[in-house]
C-alpha cells in the first residue's frame, strides 16, 4: 500500500502546486491489469493498484480545470526480471501464447504509451486507464 498507493499520492501532492500555478501538467500513474480485474493470490496488490485507478480518475476530475491531465497505464505481462523470477521458461511461453499479439510486453511498449500521454498530442485524454497488454484482456 505504501509503495503502490501512498507513493503516487505523495508524488502528486508534491508536484501539483507547481502544475496548478503553471496551469499545465501531466501525470501518468502505472497501475496494473490486476488493479482492473483482480487476481487470485494477489488481493492486496490488486487492491493497492485498484485504489490507484480510482485515485487517478478522481484526481483527473479535480485538476483537469487547471490544465492538468491525469491518466494511468495498466500493463499486462511484461518481460521483466520480476516476471522471470516468478515463472519458469515454459510458463512464460504459455503466457505469451495466451496474448493475442503472441508475445509478452516489453518495458519499451509501456514507455511508448507513457511518452505519448506526456505529450501535447494527448491533451484531450484525461482520467483514462489504458491497458498495455497486447489484447490479453480484450
Amino acid at each position: 500500500m505504501n509503495t503502490n498507493l501512498k507513493g503516487p499520492f505523495l508524488c502528486c501532492r508534491q508536484a501539483l502546486p507547481n502544475m496548478i500555478r503553471n496551469r499545465w501538467g501531466r501525470i501518468v500513474n502505472i497501475v496494473s491489469i490486476w488493479g482492473l480485474l483482480g487476481a487470485s493470490c494477489e488481493s492486496v496488490y490488486a487492491a493497492s493498484k485498484g485504489g490507484l485507478v480510482l485515485f487517478t480518475k478522481s484526481l483527473a476530475k479535480e485538476v483537469g480545470p487547471s490544465g492538468i491531465t491525469v491518466n494511468a497505464l495498466a500493463p499486462g505481462p511484461v518481460e521483466t526480471d520480476m516476471l522471470a523470477e516468478e515463472l519458469t521458461g515454459p510458463e512464460l511461453q504459455d503466457l505469451a501464447e495466451q496474448i493475442p499479439v503472441g508475445r509478452l510486453g516489453s518495458p519499451e511498449d509501456v514507455a511508448a504509451i507513457c511518452v505519448f500521454l506526456l505529450s501535447s498530442a494527448a491533451n484531450y485524454i484525461n482520467g483514462q486507464v489504458i491497458p498495455v497488454d497486447g489484447g490479453w484482456t480484450a
